[in-house]
């Protein structure tokens, strides 16, 4: 991942190093946000589930 900043940036190794390091801290955070976001909607009352289920009993 790194070798790609250096070929895009132009830029020393030791800054490609920063910026390679900072992305994955990003898409991480951006990751636990997202599991966050899914387990909440996870915990929400499933309307559609619930009329699904009520017609299949009819």
């Amino acid at each position: 991942m790194s070798e790609e900043f250096r070929q895009i940036l132009s830029i020393s190794p030791p800054a490609a190093e920063i910026l390679a390091s900072h992305k994955l801290a990003f898409e991480f955070h951006r990751e636990v946000e997202y599991r966050q976001e899914l387990a909440k909607m996870r915990g929400d009352l499933n309307i559609f589930r619930w009329f699904q289920g009520h017609r299949g009993r009819d």
